[in-house]
């Protein structure tokens, strides 16, 4: 089994001071993993409310199947089934799709260009009863 983030999203920041680290998504940000059977994705993240007046609609797809849909407006950890046969038909891609983006450079008047979606705490495969990040 093989496991890597693709497209769509930001460098992996870090708090110096508590050495906690995360990665944005995008307003699409894909997955690559190859398993030759179904496998459970697990992401656990921050409360998008911080960055937006509602909640945002994440999808979790693989090609044209929505395997989960969630409208998170707290910490949240998503544990996402991926079925073998929907993953091998999508080449091994899993996209996070969001309907809205926070953009930093307006909003704190920086110069950042990101699109932010979700900011990801852990991002791990769940295959057999191990969990690799």
């Amino acid at each position: 089994m093989l496991f890597r983030s693709g497209e769509g999203w930001h460098e992996e920041e870090a708090d110096p001071v508590t050495g906690r680290r995360w990665r944005w998504t995008s307003d699409r940000s894909t997955l690559r993993i190859v398993a030759a059977s179904t496998v459970s994705l697990v992401i656990r993240g921050e409360s998008p409310m911080k960055y937006f007046n509602g909640a945002p609609t994440v999808r979790i797809r693989a090609g044209g199947v929505t395997l989960a849909e969630y409208h998170p407006d707290a910490d949240f950890t998503w544990r996402v089934n991926v079925p073998a046969d929907v993953l091998a038909a999508a080449d091994g891609a899993v996209a996070i799709e969001m309907d809205r983006v926070y953009l930093p450079g307006p909003a704190e008047g920086t110069g950042d260009t990101r699109r932010l979606g979700l900011r990801i705490l852990e991002c791990a495969i769940d295959h057999a009863g191990r969990v690799t990040d």
